[in-house]
């Protein structure tokens, strides 16, 4: 080969099938031919550092053969059909090439005569450039190998697109991924901090005593008495007699709840150890660390933002003190005064 040929097959596909006539490159004894064209263009190409396969045994038969040309031709980056008389009337060369065009494999057809395509397969040929070996074997192979760096080098950047369009859509995902990670887990303790926050006691009982009044939670029921509404007991309190009488009522069990109670059995630290876990048996690293980010940020955010929710809607746990607050004098006088004013 001349030294502009060794250059241009710097760069070659990593695996070439040849389709091809075993009558333009075996003896009667199934052995090469070696001054034949096509052993010339297989030492051409293995010199040049191109794996290539082709078969030489005429051993195989039927659904057998046709599993070892199909698998063959699935390997390979690039399919090089040795256009001849006999590979055009050869009935594996035509289905080598219609499984080829089939499965969008790249051909270089390359002319070892001047025979016309095989019709089967002459119109998937169509528009392909054929080497025309015949014509000069040198310029045929430089022209070969020339097309098979190109076609090389459009394939390597085939991929790089392929692998950043991937790449790109394996970020998307993690993000989706992660997003939807950070919102469940978000939500699931924007309801611990809620319950936090709404089990939070925000009034001693002075201004319990007058947030009741102002949301009707205390009632006049007639000249003398007074009736205090709460959350989990009825005080109704006697000015005359000073008696007061307290009904208890039956608590459930988001009256008790609190984000420390449930946290008491899964606690943030324990929610991180879990989702730490959680992280191990899934995805790759980039997988691994969308979890970790969203899980965390859902924890964190979810927690800080369900307490003031809470805190906002919080219920007073300080109905033993409004008891112990309807039992002082002061509050006897409070309440005459009060009820004065309204049947005055």
């Amino acid at each position: 080969m001349s030294e502009e040929t060794t250059q241009i097959s710097d760069k070659v596909a990593k695996k070439v099938f040849i389709s091809y006539s075993r009558l333009d490159y075996l003896d009667s004894s199934n052995k090469p031919i070696s001054d034949s064209y096509v052993a010339k263009i297989v030492n051409a190409l293995r010199g040049a550092g191109i794996t290539v396969w082709l078969d030489v045994t005429a051993n195989y038969t039927g659904e057998y053969f046709s599993r070892v040309l199909a698998k063959n031709i699935l390997d390979s980056d690039i399919v090089v059909f040795l256009s001849s008389a006999n590979s055009n009337e050869s009935e594996w060369v035509s289905k080598e090439i219609s499984y080829s065009i089939d499965n969008k494999k790249t051909i270089i057809p390359v002319k070892i005569d001047e025979t016309k395509y095989n019709l089967d397969f002459a119109l998937g040929l169509s528009g392909i450039e054929a080497v025309e070996y015949f014509r000069g074997e040198e310029a045929g192979l430089n022209k070969l190998l020339s097309s098979i760096s190109k076609q090389d080098e459009q394939n390597n950047e085939t991929n790089t697109k392929n692998r950043k369009i991937t790449d790109f859509k394996g970020f998307v995902k993690r993000i989706f991924t992660a997003t939807i990670i950070c919102l469940i887990v978000m939500c699931i303790f924007a309801t611990f901090g809620f319950y936090d926050g709404y089990s939070s006691t925000r009034l001693n009982a002075e201004e319990a005593i007058g947030e009741a009044f102002r949301t009707r939670k205390i009632i006049i029921l007639n000249e003398h008495s007074i009736q205090y509404q709460g959350n989990t007991m009825t005080i109704v309190y006697d000015v005359s007699s000073g008696i007061s009488k307290i009904t208890s009522r039956e608590s459930n069990f988001f009256d008790h709840i609190t984000v420390k109670s449930i946290l008491s059995a899964v606690s943030i630290p324990l929610a991180f150890e879990k989702l730490f876990l959680a992280t191990k048996i899934v995805g790759d690293g980039k997988t691994k660390a969308a979890m970790l980010i969203g899980g965390s940020i859902g924890i964190l955010c979810g927690y800080s933002l369900g307490v003031p929710i809470g805190e906002d809607n919080a219920k007073w746990h300080n109905e033993n003190d409004i008891k112990a607050y309807f039992d002082r004098p002061s509050t006897k006088e409070l309440i005459s005064q009060y009820i004065e004013n309204i049947y005055k």
